[in-house]
């Protein structure tokens, strides 16, 4: 198909920016994956989102028991 002069640049642009948004997510989990300190996500309803390995080595629970129950103390 025949594309224009002025689609092309926004085919650019919209590939540079999910290039950009997959390596700033992998540096993220790169990050919290390897901190050595537990970072829990949690929804509005204190449920567990996320749970990195620190939080699993300090809680003794996998992500998989955790997910979608709620945190004590929320």
């Amino acid at each position: 198909m025949y594309r224009s002069s002025i689609e092309l640049p926004y085919e650019t642009i919209t590939k540079a920016e999910k290039n950009l948004r997959v390596t700033a997510e992998e540096r993220y989990r790169n990050l919290v994956d390897n901190a050595n300190d537990a970072i829990i996500t949690t929804d509005l309803e204190g449920r567990l989102l996320t749970w990195n390995l620190a939080a699993q080595n300090i809680f003794g629970w996998t992500d998989v028991e955790v997910k979608d129950r709620n945190f004590p103390g929320y």
